[in-house]
C-alpha cells in the first residue's frame, strides 16, 4: 500500500522528458515500469549536486531495480533519466 506522500506522486501521469524516452528505449524500460516504481518505490534519497535539484526513486519491478531521477519537488513527476541498477 502506497503511503500518502508517494500516493502524491501519481495523481497525475508523470512527464518523461526526451532524454529520459531515449534512455527507455535503449535500456528496454517501458512506462508501466516507470509508473510503477514511482507508486511502489523502496529507496528515494537526494540525487548527488550535479546540475537541477533531484531525488532518485529505486523500486522493483519485474525482479530488477529500476532507478529513476526526479525533479524534486515536480507534480507531476518529472523523470529526468532513469537506469537499471544492474547495468
Amino acid at each position: 500500500m502506497a503511503t500518502p506522500e508517494q500516493g502524491d506522486l501519481v495523481e497525475q501521469k508523470p512527464i518523461i522528458r526526451p532524454y529520459a524516452r531515449a534512455r527507455m528505449a535503449e535500456r528496454n524500460v517501458s512506462e508501466e515500469a516507470v509508473q510503477w516504481v514511482l507508486e511502489h518505490y523502496s529507496i528515494r534519497r537526494p540525487a548527488s549536486k550535479k546540475g537541477s535539484p533531484a531525488e532518485i526513486f529505486e523500486g522493483d519491478y519485474q525482479g530488477r531495480t529500476l532507478k529513476l531521477w526526479v525533479k524534486r519537488d515536480s507534480n507531476p513527476p518529472f523523470i529526468k533519466t532513469l537506469a537499471w541498477k544492474d547495468e
